[in-house]
């Protein structure tokens, strides 16, 4: 119950921040080879920590059902709202770290024909404004930060959710039109792991 609870918070996350109107031919997906994740067109490559889960397409399909029940009864979001974001994003993977409770995901939005274009720190800052409206999850913003990955630069952006009951790190890498999350979702304790991963990653 635990990790199914910090995966529908996941998809708030990512489902609320939904913008554009639009198609996924300029997103392409990655695949898993094994335990290897590559992705050519987002030029990152990972090994699933050993004792890690990676979740199939149904599993996926529920945990986003979940969390549009979620933001429905938040008021955050219509189910008009959610079927016209079918088009828009691209959840490309998303599996357990090897704690079994931390949690990783890889989404694509596209913001071709939004009407805006938005770089990271834009995005960063309507996902805090679209978190502090929330009435059924408490976040608090702590900070942004920038990383390399793979020889890319992402803007990082930190979240305590319900009193540190479980933290958010949102890696964020604009390719074109297309704005590339990374989601972290993990106890106070756990950070390290999370870290570990992110430091895993490389190019194909």
């Amino acid at each position: 119950m635990k990790k199914y609870i910090r995966s529908v918070l996941f998809i708030v996350l990512t489902i609320i921040t939904l913008t554009s109107c639009t198609s996924e031919a300029s997103m392409k997906a990655g695949k898993w080879k094994d335990d290897t994740f590559i992705n050519e067109w987002s030029n990152i490559k990972f090994d699933l920590q050993q004792g890690g889960i990676k979740l199939g397409e149904n599993d996926i399909k529920r945990m986003i059902n979940a969390g549009s029940d979620v933001l429905i009864n938040d008021s955050k979001i219509t189910e008009k709202d959610l079927k016209d974001s079918e088009s828009k994003t691209l959840y490309d993977t998303w599996f357990y770290l090897y704690d079994m409770m931390s949690n990783v995901s890889i989404v694509y939005e596209n913001m071709q024909l939004s009407g805006r274009s938005y770089s990271e720190k834009d995005y960063v800052e309507q996902l805090k404004i679209n978190f502090t409206s929330m009435t059924s999850l408490k976040y608090e913003d702590m900070g942004e930060s920038e990383e390399t990955i793979a020889g890319q630069k992402y803007l990082v952006s930190k979240f305590s959710v319900n009193d540190g009951a479980m933290y958010q790190k949102i890696y964020l890498r604009k390719i074109g039109n297309v704005m590339m999350l990374i989601t972290a979702s993990y106890l106070s304790d756990k950070e390290s792991i999370v870290n570990d991963f992110i430091g895993s990653i490389k190019k194909p």
